[in-house]
């Protein structure tokens, strides 16, 4: 689940701490990362269970109108298709999602004015409408439903990434991964698999934790030659541009261009370039590419990148 633009972003994230942190170990520091890594697990499942919860709420909330001293006709044959959801049924009986909540113990308890807004901007949406209004019932548009709402609506609710804030100081770049995962998730669905039904896994394959440890070890234990080679190459341009983070981002960047032939320069390049641009200045990112890249041409020249493979060369 968690794709390497993440793992890039997590490793210059954690190495910053590190690098302002007196007295922490390179073992503590990697626990960190992968305690990072984790926390954005459990945010796929948080908002997994807000689905739930959301539709709970409405379930609860027709069964209050029910009772009212004088219940209108909408209120005692109330249209439950929403809390019918069979995708929904289907992935809160789940065992994937089951162990996990049970290991990990998360729920919203504390938030419920939170999942009464959620329900009531789900609600007033035309994506809801369309969905109880529709004269095609079926899973298909059950799972539609809920891809729409991770996709148009929970993206757009602002009370969510405050309460995220609250909770998780890990989460901050962490929602829009998550959101598209979510889809992905929902997308897959199958039911005809019930309860065995997969969710995503941590990790697409044992690769991406190799790729995160080399390349976080590797960064820290080579700094002092990294940002050598960075200050060298670095030297026509104007010393105030050396923004702290820029350095951290090239540092790392050489070490995933020097420890993994597969990857692309190119590659590298635009992936740090990015992560630049959005993590530190705003000019960061000509310089970032301006300084990488002349600190890539050498490196190639000596040697010391190698690159194999078709179209990892460029």
């Amino acid at each position: 689940m968690v794709n390497r633009r993440l793992l890039r972003v997590k490793i210059v994230q954690v190495l910053y701490s590190y690098s302002k942190s007196e007295g922490k170990t390179l073992n503590n520091a990697e626990k960190e990362l992968f305690f990072s890594i984790d926390k954005t697990y459990e945010l796929y499942h948080y908002f997994l269970l807000l689905a739930i919860d959301v539709t709970e709420y409405a379930r609860k909330k027709i069964e209050q109108n029910k009772s009212k001293k004088l219940p209108t006709e909408a209120d005692l044959n109330p249209n439950t298709r929403f809390i019918d959801n069979r995708v929904i049924s289907q992935l809160g009986q789940t065992l994937a999602f089951t162990k996990y909540m049970n290991q990990h113990k998360l729920s919203w308890v504390n938030h419920p004015e939170l999942i009464r807004d959620v329900f009531k901007i789900i609600a007033a949406s035309d994506i809801y409408t369309e969905y109880m209004e529709a004269a095609h019932d079926s899973y298909e548009e059950d799972r539609r439903l809920w891809v729409r709402i991770f996709k148009k609506i929970i993206p757009e609710i602002e009370a969510i990434g405050d309460v995220l804030e609250e909770l998780s100081i890990y989460w901050n770049d962490d929602a829009d991964l998550v959101l598209s995962m979510l889809q992905k998730t929902i997308k897959r669905f199958d039911q005809s698999k019930g309860e065995d039904q997969d969710l995503l896994p941590l990790f697409k394959d044992l690769d991406d934790i190799g790729f995160a440890k080399t390349l976080f070890r590797d960064a820290v234990l080579n700094a002092e030659k990294y940002q050598a080679m960075i200050h060298q190459a670095a030297k026509n341009w104007d010393v105030d541009r050396l923004a702290y983070m820029d350095i951290l981002i090239m540092q790392v960047a050489i070490s995933e261009a020097i420890n993994f032939p597969n990857i692309p320069i190119k590659v590298s390049l635009n992936e740090y370039i990015d992560i630049a641009k959005f993590y530190s200045t705003q000019k960061s990112g000509v310089f970032v590419n301006g300084v990488l890249d002349k600190i890539f041409a050498d490196l190639t020249k000596d040697g010391v990148i190698n690159k194999s493979g078709r179209g990892l060369l460029q």
